[in-house]
């Protein structure tokens, strides 16, 4: 026990304990301990009313970082040696959370937080032929106005080369402007913390839709190409990737779809439209066997008996 501690943690803390502040603002805050922070600093759910017996829902994480330095580098380890086509482990965790993550820029001279979604990020997981094996990535949030602030949110650019053999490279993650942005002051207006919320959720939603296709191994995903904080909601965007070539890889698709699709193969029996169910049929033929309860296959024989 020394008695002192390093300066710039000092300030780290500093900047957590503010943006734990603000956020509270929007709804419930868990901070993670700092033995436990291996990249997310808040565990936060969304108030569903603005007064009196509120409830919460809408769960998602948060970074906090200074917006003194925005910028989120995660480098390859020393001595890092390349797999093809596979995403190291000092990235993939970012894909591997059940929540949607956002980036928390905090201004201690305004008392604020800006809130960036990371959604851009699984252009790196999914569009391998335009993100050929990623190996470092920059996080780049858009700060102040003017410039390429008003552009829409595209892919990732390669911005060098972090392995020869096999290659590897770095990339330039652009998060685009703020989902949400509120300072002190603006926590007691209530419309304005309506509004953040509206944009919030409709960023959670879309995130989640990603979770759920990213586990599924569908190449699809959704990111906010535009965000107008004055004028409504962001604007999305979606990427769709040709399913894999291979039978094996295609397993886990189809074992998501087939269950996916029986409530509306059950619809379409009740509503007597044979046609349809007959449609299903072919595609039903390609579902793995043991991704359809017994019980199910005897409800619907117009696609499984033979």
């Amino acid at each position: 026990m020394s008695g002192k501690c390093v300066f710039t943690w000092r300030e780290a803390d500093r900047i957590e304990y503010l943006g734990n502040f603000l956020l509270s603002a929007l709804g419930l805050v868990t901070p993670v301990p700092r033995h436990d922070d291996s990249g997310v600093d808040f565990h936060c759910s969304l108030a569903d009313q603005e007064k009196g017996g509120i409830t919460f829902g809408f769960p998602f994480l948060v970074q906090a970082r200074s917006i003194v330095k925005p910028v989120v580098h995660f480098k390859a380890p020393k001595k890092y040696r390349h797999q093809k086509n596979l995403i190291p482990a000092h990235l993939s965790w970012l894909f591997h959370q059940d929540l949607p993550m956002f980036l928390g820029l905090v201004d201690k001279e305004e008392i604020a937080i800006h809130l960036y979604s990371l959604a851009p990020i699984w252009f790196l997981h999914h569009d391998r032929e335009n993100c050929p094996d990623c190996a470092a990535i920059s996080l780049v949030p858009r700060i102040g106005g003017g410039g390429e602030e008003a552009g829409r949110v595209g892919p990732p650019k390669q911005t060098g080369q972090v392995t020869s053999s096999p290659e590897s490279y770095d990339y330039k993650v652009d998060l685009g402007r703020p989902v949400a942005s509120f300072s002190s002051k603006e926590t007691a207006v209530r419309e304005k913390l309506a509004r953040h919320r509206e944009s919030l959720r409709f960023c959670i939603d879309h995130e989640l839709r990603n979770i759920v296709f990213a586990r599924a191994h569908l190449p699809h995903f959704y990111w906010m190409a535009e965000t107008r904080p004055e004028e409504g909601l962001p604007v999305p965007a979606s990427y769709c990737g040709v399913a894999p070539a291979k039978a094996g890889e295609l397993k886990p698709i189809q074992s998501f779809l087939g269950p996916a699709l029986l409530p509306l193969a059950l619809r379409y029996k009740e509503d007597n439209r044979s046609g349809l169910l007959r449609a299903l049929r072919g595609l039903f033929r390609e579902i793995p066997g043991d991704a359809i309860p017994h019980e199910l296959r005897q409800a619907l024989p117009e696609i499984f008996q033979k």
